[in-house]
Formats: structure tokens, sequence, C-alpha cells
């Protein structure tokens, strides 16, 4: 039964048994998938279950012997099956496109764990896959202590012929008479034309320091037996395994090839005193914690080189260095140490046999969990387990039945209010340039997402169509923390292409944008249509070029200005004004330098409001006081006494008098130094508050009544109706609008200084 899904669909199955698991899965038939990474491919996602696993392991493949078809291998406990166990899952993967319905390998309701596959890919043995893994020997009814568990713990073997696709039909188990022995952790590998199964082994559960080794036995599948170099068995018939390694602490992850014409071990030794009993445990009995990002995992394993039958025991690594094997389906001895990947290889100028050799430069992800893809037997890419800071948008989130809550400066808190290095999670990949001898890392995340985490490390491979196979279990914190079992594959065209997220969110923040807004659009318009989509990883750096560019368009469009008809009114009203006239015309000059010009049409109010503040600075003006002793009276110096007076300097007091020093007193009478007096006086305001152009205005009005009052005045006689008249219209020093009041003062003048001539000689005489 077959599975052919386009569309992703949450689609919730909380299966009460296989049965129910196969009918959930059907349900998603003729289903299409949505993008969920982001490199993008041809992009065919296929949601297998939805639900929260305790426990999930994963293994793929090729399958030997077909151009389309691979395998999937789970091992898996869902909560809410009916019996209280991991079980073994496979499932065939036909062009990237249709998983079968998942299948178990072999139902007698005990515990099986780490799961490892094998593909023959010379056809040695007729195109088999050999399937090993965990396998407990009883079932588990709860009861049980830690050393019992990790006790009922052996390797089983399976074969599954290509041709039919189906597995052997007796599952062999290695087994052991006493309960004091675990034996876990297998790997599947080639050694001359014999397939080699080995496994970690701790010999004494009870007191286990030391207790640690690594045996093998060779597996027949045409005979469904193992074998050894000797083939000795002990008293119950047994073959007794070959040992490769002993006397170690305890071992989590191990490796085997064929080095110098015999087996070599590559295997990772805690450096602490971890126990097996614990490890066990906490896989069957506490499956729903779920590990977290600890960087604790990085320092605590040592990487040991055992040759000789285990005779022969070298630290590899570099001292207080975090080491690990690398997952590989070549038949090499691989580990990272110090941020670099290395090869063991054959040296036979060397009295070890051996020498390592640096095959990649993985510093840029540093300390973290490596496997490496090939094809045709030669490295295309290494993969990395990638650790970031945890982002979401959550203040609390739940993992592992614990509820953490974001503090105010961004940190984790646990329930006991300790800080909780949490961190999200992705796959990284390195293309290995083969020319160049060198490994490259890809500017794109295989995931993409943030607040993800993985249930078990994701299964990676290139399939028969040369697409990126993945298979992985993982949730995601701004969903819901339900862990879902996916299968993924990509173009490797597309993981190889450079990352456009830079220019994808510069374009989104561009099309945020409404262009009718700004001045000039079209600069941010030129930028995005310079964007080319297809470069790929070696030019990343021109690809964040076009981000900058586009960014650079953005930060320097201007809004449309705003509309400042109105003030530019006001600013009319007051040019129109003399602001020598009004004793507060500092605030309107205070309103009109307030005015800002580089308003943009969104900050209309503000114009509106300048504009308001010119015109209530004007409704509020008030004229200066009138500041003199008389009526009427225009003083420019000294004092002023009578009607329609000018006086430039001393003291005046008449009508019609003008004098230009000392005093007056009489009506038409021009004296430098005498007071003159008279009833009805015309008072002139003062000059300095009055404008000349209002002064020549007024006079020019005014021009024949002053003419009146002038002849009346000089025969002596004064009428008040007259003064009235001509009140506050005497003309100022320097008009040359009114020649005839010029003329008579020039007149009056010359008639003076003629007098005191006279005068004078009359004294002398």
């Amino acid at each position: 039964m077959w599975m052919t899904v386009k569309k992703k669909e949450k689609k919730q199955c909380k299966p009460a048994g296989l049965m129910a698991l196969v009918l959930a899965l059907i349900l998603l038939a003729g289903m299409v998938p949505v993008r969920a990474s982001a490199a993008e491919s041809k992009e065919n996602n296929i949601l297998l279950e939805f639900g929260s696993p305790d426990y999930c392991r994963l293994k793929s493949a090729k399958l030997p012997g077909w151009t389309d078809a691979d395998l999937l291998l789970y091992s898996w406990y869902w909560n809410g099956y009916e019996e209280e166990c991991a079980k073994l899952y496979y499932s065939v993967s036909r062009e990237g496109d249709r998983v079968s319905v998942p299948q178990e390998i072999q139902d007698d309701e005990t515990w099986d764990m780490d799961p490892f596959l094998f593909t023959d890919n010379d056809a040695t043995f007729n195109n088999n896959m050999f399937v090993a893994w965990t396998d407990a020997d009883k079932k588990f009814d709860g009861s049980e202590t830690k050393n019992e568990i990790a006790g009922s713990m052996r390797i089983s073997v399976t074969a599954l012929k290509s041709s039919t696709l189906v597995f052997a039909n007796q599952i062999l188990t290695v087994t052991k008479s006493s309960d004091n022995v675990s034996m876990y952790n297998p790997h599947v590998t080639k050694v001359g034309d014999k397939i080699l199964i080995t496994w970690v082994v701790c010999s004494d559960v009870k007191n286990d320091d030391g207790a640690y080794g690594i045996e093998g036995l060779y597996y027949d599948p045409d005979t469904n037996k193992f074998s050894s170099d000797d083939n000795k068995t002990d008293a119950d018939g047994n073959v007794i395994p070959m040992v490769f390694a002993k006397s170690c602490n305890y071992i989590s992850a191990h490796t085997a090839a064929e080095l110098n014409g015999s087996v070599a071990v590559l295997y990772e030794e805690a450096a602490d005193g971890t126990h097996v009993s614990d490890v066990m445990y906490d896989q069957v009995k506490q499956r729903k914690q779920v590990p977290l990002y600890s960087s604790d995992e990085f320092k605590n394993n040592k990487i040991k080189l055992a040759t000789n039958n285990g005779k022969n025991v070298d630290t590899v690594s570099l001292p207080d260095t975090y080491g690990s094997i690398v997952e590989t389906d070549l038949s090499k001895l691989i580990f990272y140490c110090g941020g670099t990947i290395k090869e063991i290889s054959t040296d036979s100028n060397s009295t070890s046999g051996w020498k390592t050799k640096e095959i990649a430069d993985v510093s840029k992800t540093g300390d973290t969990r490596y496997s490496i893809l090939s094809k045709d037997d030669t490295m295309q890419y290494i993969t990395a387990r990638e650790y970031t800071p945890f982002k979401t948008d959550k203040s609390e989130i739940t993992l592992n039945g614990i509820t953490y809550t974001k503090s105010s400066d961004g940190k984790w808190l646990d329930e006991q209010n300790k800080q909780q290095d949490i961190r999200q999670e992705d796959i990284r990949l390195y293309y290995y340039n083969n020319t160049a001898g060198q490994a490259e890392l890809l500017p794109q995340k295989l995931l993409g997402e943030d607040g993800v985490i993985f249930m078990a490390q994701p299964a990676i491979f290139i399939n028969h169509s040369g697409l990126l196979d993945v298979t992985w279990v993982h949730a995601n914190a701004n969903e819901d923390m339900r862990f879902k079992l996916y299968h993924t594959t990509y173009e490797q065209q597309s993981v190889q292409k450079a990352d456009y997220t830079t220019v994808n969110e510069a374009v989104d923040k561009a099309n945020a944008l409404n262009k009718d807004d700004y001045v000039d659009f079209s600069a941010v318009k030129n930028a995005i249509d310079a964007v080319k989509y297809d470069k790929d990883y070696t030019k990343q750096e021109t690809v964040e070029g076009y981000a900058k560019v586009i960014e650079n368009a953005i930060k320097a469009l201007k809004l449309r200005s705003a509309d400042y008809t109105a003030v530019d009114a006001a600013l009319a009203k007051v040019k129109a004004l003399n602001g020598d006239l009004y004793k507060n015309f500092s605030d309107v000059t205070a309103a009109v330098n307030a005015v800002d010009r580089d308003k943009s049409f969104k900050e209309q109010a503000d114009v509106d409001a300048m504009a308001k503040a010119i015109e209530d600075a004007l409704a509020a003006l008030e004229l200066k006081p009138v500041d003199n002793p008389g009526t009427n009276n225009t003083t420019q110096g000294g004092s002023q006494s009578g009607a329609n007076n000018a006086n430039q300097g001393g003291s005046q007091s008449g009508a019609n008098n003008a004098n230009q020093g000392g005093s007056q007193s009489g009506a038409n009478n021009a004296s430098p130094s005498v007071e003159q007096s008279e009833n009805s006086d015309t008072s002139q305001p003062d000059t300095s508050d009055v404008s000349l152009a209002d002064t020549k205005s007024e006079v020019s009005n005014t021009g024949e009544e002053d003419k009146d009052t002038q002849s009346e005045t000089s025969s002596g006689k004064s009428e008040t109706k007259e003064q009235s008249k001509t009140e506050n219209k005497s003309p100022e020093t320097g008009d040359s609008s009114h020649p005839e009041l010029w003329i008579a003062l020039l007149i009056i003048s010359g008639g003076l200084f003629t007098w005191i001539m006279m005068a004078g000689k009359k004294k002398k005489l």
C-alpha cells in the first residue's frame, strides 16, 4: 500500500495500534505538501505521523538493485499503543513522493531501539540490506530495575531481500546466558567478503567501571548464522564473539572498518562515570524526557582507536577537546575533533601502522554531530546539527513536561527559577568540493524554522533520484510542541542555491510600502528588478549585495511634502503688518520661526498646527499705547504744548508753530527761543510709533485742511473746528510731498533772520 502525498495537512493521529496507524496514514493520501523548508526544492514533504512519540530513532538508505526505491527505518514508541514498548518499522520510498505504509519488522512485544541500516552496494550478498538493533530479550511490565533493563539488552540482525522487499523469516539474535551483561549500539560493515556485526558490550552491569568493550560476529544472510575467525563456541553451542576493544569506560558510539588487513574500531569513550543502566533506564522509562542541548555533551567523550583485536589502543582526539564519531556509509574510520573532520588510514611508515588525515574544515559549525553523505563511494556532503539560541515570540514554553519562562533579559528560567541554556536546532550542509579538496558551508539552513527541536538525529542520504532525502521528527515551540514525523526530499540544486533570505526580507519591506506616498519610488523598483535569482552558494556575496542596494534605496525614499497653503496664507498676513506698532509682536515672530518646511504629508496635522499658531498670535496682537503729555502732539525731541506744532527740538506752545530749537509762544511765530502759549493745541503722535509711510498718507489726505488752518492762524484767528480738522496732520521734516508748507517755513525763517539782523544793528547804533 502506497501513499502519494502532494500537500501536507496537519491532521492529528492517535493510533491505538498498528491498524489505527495504518488507517491514519491512509487518510493522508492525496494531500499536497506545504513547503516546510528554507531551501526551495521539488519539496515533496510527507507528514507520516502527527503525535507525541516517547521514543524515536531514524535511519534511511538506498535500496540496492533498485533505481527509484529507498528504505526508511523507524524505531519508535508512540504513547497510546497497546504494547508498552518501542517497535521497529520500515517503509519504502519511491521516487521521493510516495511512501509505503510502515510495516513492523518483528512483533515480539519487546523493546527495540538503536537501529542500524547497511546496504550491500556491490551485490556480493544479492543486493541485500541488513538491519541490526538493540533488542530486549524479555517484556517489561514496569517493575524492572535499572540493572534489569540494561541486563536484558541483546543484539538482533536480519536481512531484507531487495528483489522481494521481504525480510528474512527468522530474526537472528546474539544470546548471553548472564543477565549481568548488556549489549547495545550495533554497527554493520563489510570486511572483505563478509558482513561484520559489531556492538558495545558491558560485561558487568552491576559494577561497570572499566567493564565496557566492543565485540562482533560475522553474519551470513544465506544461512542466517553467525561466525567468527576461529568459530569457537561456549557451553551452549553459541559462537563466542570476537573482541575488538576491552577494559573501557562507557562507550556511547563506535564504528568499524578494515585497517592493515584486520578489523579496527573507532569509539567514543566517556570521560566521566556514565553507567549503562542509567542510560537504558532513561530511554525505556523516561521516554518523554527529550534530551535538550547541553554544552557538556561536547566535552564528555574521547575518541580512541583499537587495533589488533584490541591489543593496541590509541587516543586520537586532542587532549581536553571534544570528539565524536562521524556517521558515514563509506567503509572508513572518520571522526570529528577540533573543528575538523579526520580520516584514519594506513601508514606503512608508522610504527602504529596508521595515520590521521584532515579531510574537511568544519570550524564554522564546530562541536556538534556530523555525518557524511556519499554518492558512488565519493563524499558529496557533510551534515552538521546546528544549535542556535532559542527564538520564539512566546514568553513561556513547555519542554519535556517542564515549563520555562523568559526573563526580561531574554534568558530562559525553569520552574526553580534557574537559568537554562535552551537551543533550537537545524541542519547545515557542507558541500564537499572534490576538485578543490575542501568543504564549503552552504548558506541555507535545511529546515529554516525558529523554535525547532529534534527528538532524534535526522536520517539523511542521497537517494536513487539524486535527491537529498531526509526523515526527521521535530517539534516547533511556535506551534504546539508536538513532535511530527516527516519525510522530505530536496533537489541538490536547491540546497546549493545562494541564500536569498535577506533579499526576500528587503523585497517584502519594499512591497509593504505605498509607492504613491513618496516623491520618487523608481530607485527601489529598479533595485528589486535587478535581483537575479539564479545564483548558487559561490555567489552569496553578490546576493547580499542585492539586499543592501534595496535597503539603501528604501532608506533614501522621501515622503511627499505636506500642504503648506494655510501656513503661507498666515505668513502673508504677517508680512503686511508693521511689527513696531504692537507690543506683543514677538509672539507672532515665535510662531513664524517655528514653521518647519520638512514635514511630510503624514505630518499634515503638525503643519496645520503651525498655521493655527500664527493665526492665533495675529488675533491676539495689541497696539502700543500713545506716550505724550499733551493732546495730539508729535514730539521728536524736547517737549511740545499747543495745537498743530511740529517740534524737533526744545519746547513749543501755540498754534501752527515750527520750532527747530528752543521755545516758541504765539501764533505764526518763528522764534528759536521764544515760548508760545495758546488755547486749543493740536498735538501729533510720537513718530517713533508711527511709520513714515503712514504719516505721509495722513498728511496727504489732509493737505487742504492744513492750508486753511495755517491761513487762519496767520491772521491771529483760532478756531476750534479747524484745529480739530488738522489734528495729527502736521508734516514731518524731510517730507517733500507738500512743498507749500516748506515754502511757508522758509519765508518765516527768512523773516526771522532779517528781523534778528536788524535788531542787532539797532543795538549797535
